[in-house]
């Protein structure tokens, strides 16, 4: 993988959130247009299953927020790790395992691998959340949060775009 295509896969998965995040207030049902079909028994079908999708809205929420939000930060890890391992002596593995940002990256995408709760078990996990907590824009993940769940109390949906943006600076800035 070449930088340039480590870049057009993290821009495809921004994409893909802005379109999924798109779609969230057309469970409000003010933006429902009526499907004309020949097909009635369709169109019959379409207000219960809008009815259904506000009745759940909260419910939707929470899923764009724990599939789509928290599975990019995953999948943006995923990539830059996989790269930055694929050209060794060029330093890259050590600004992935270095750099602030990736860093506390890493350990969101850990929890979120872990059933969304914060997991520090093994003893390197506890010393680096313990004398060297991975901080991130006024948010630290220190041991205090072991066992604890991530969720939008610890990093809102505007916190995660933030985190994508600021990992693709990294990506542009600081890879080679």
């Amino acid at each position: 993988m070449t930088k340039q295509e480590l870049l057009n896969s993290t821009l495809t998965m921004k994409t893909n959130l802005i379109l999924a995040r798109s779609l969230l207030p057309l469970l409000d049902g003010q933006e429902y247009y009526r499907v004309t079909t020949k097909l009635a028994d369709v169109n019959s079908m379409v207000p219960a299953l809008l009815e259904n999708l506000k009745t759940h809205k909260s419910q939707m929420n929470d899923y764009y927020f724990t599939t789509q939000l928290l599975n990019t930060i995953r999948e943006y890890v995923e990539a830059i790790k996989e790269y930055c391992c694929q050209s060794k002596g060029s330093g890259n593995n050590n600004t992935f395992y270095d750099d602030d940002t990736i860093t506390f990256a890493r350990y969101i995408r850990n929890s979120i691998t872990h059933g969304f709760t914060f997991s520090f078990k093994t003893k390197k996990d506890i010393d680096r959340v313990t004398n060297n907590p991975p901080k991130w824009r006024g948010k630290t993940i220190g041991i205090s949060l072991n066992g604890k769940p991530f969720d939008k109390k610890f990093m809102n949906e505007q916190n995660v775009v933030d985190l994508l943006n600021d990992l693709e600076s990294v990506i542009k800035n600081k890879i080679k």
